[in-house]
């Protein structure tokens, strides 16, 4: 930002200064006064071209930064918060890149027993036991991604699920007894 405000306040500087000299050399009927009059303006218009190239080229780097695809574990730190080190593998995910159009985020993990008591302690979530199978029948044939395999869990899944009053946002985690193997969806509307 610095060097954007430097380069318009000397281009600016040289502006006033090509005009100033030019009608100087007008006035006094000097040739060299309006030489270095359209000199210092070539130089304005040189560094007012290179300030604008400067400002499109750092907000293009900005949008390209806000719409490039988050990853998994960028994905999990924004719901989460940083996990304890070593206790996170994002196997799969789904981004919800615009709300009400995308479903959900999805996100497929392995992770350690204390960090799932982590997550689950930030929220007043409602616990439940679910044999896989009738998991299996509820949710996978109408799930918009393909890799949510509920057997993955084992025999039962623990099933947390939050949801704000007005329902505006349900979060569920499915996982296995052991703590250790989570799916989860965080719908947004």
């Amino acid at each position: 930002m610095k060097e954007l405000i430097g380069l318009v306040v000397l281009a600016a500087g040289l502006l006033a200064g090509a005009v100033g000299l030019l009608f100087d050399g007008l006035v006094r009927r000097r040739r060299r006064r309006l030489y270095v009059a359209g000199a210092s303006l070539g130089l304005a218009v040189l560094v007012a071209g290179w300030a604008a190239y400067r400002t499109s080229h750092k907000a293009y780097r900005h949008l390209a930064e806000a719409v490039r695809p988050r990853t998994g574990a960028e994905i999990y730190a924004a719901l989460f918060g940083r996990p304890r080190p070593g206790c996170l593998q994002v196997i799969a995910y789904q981004d919800q890149l615009v709300p009400r159009i995308d479903a959900a985020i999805w996100l497929h993990y392995r992770t350690c027993p204390a960090e799932l008591r982590r997550v689950l302690a930030r929220l007043p979530y409602a616990r439940r036991t679910v044999p896989t199978a009738t998991l299996a029948a509820e949710l996978a044939p109408r799930l918009p991604i393909s890799w949510f395999a509920p057997r993955l869990l084992g025999d039962s899944a623990r099933v947390y699920e939050y949801a704000t009053p007005n329902n505006r946002n349900i979060r569920t985690l499915w996982a296995s007894p052991d703590s250790t193997e989570v799916f989860y969806r965080d719908i947004l509307d």
